[in-house]
């Protein structure tokens, strides 16, 4: 199993609003022209778990978003 970090913040905004509504990653999403959010598994206190397709080989992965 290959783990990689991406260490880049996931929401585009800053400054006001909530912040736990900012980093919710929407169906859709490429993150780094590489992964697409396919859809939500989880949102727990620590963070965010999403299904995305690896753009460059056919896998499914999993992604772990950090608060």
């Amino acid at each position: 199993m290959e783990t990689r970090n991406i260490t880049s913040p996931i929401g585009s905004e800053s400054g006001s609003g909530n912040q736990s509504a900012r980093q919710q990653l929407t169906p859709g999403v490429t993150l780094v022209n590489r992964y697409n959010i396919q859809d939500v598994i989880g949102i727990g206190g620590m963070g965010s778990v999403y299904r995305a397709r690896d753009l460059h080989f056919p896998n499914v992965v999993k992604l772990v978003a950090v608060k």
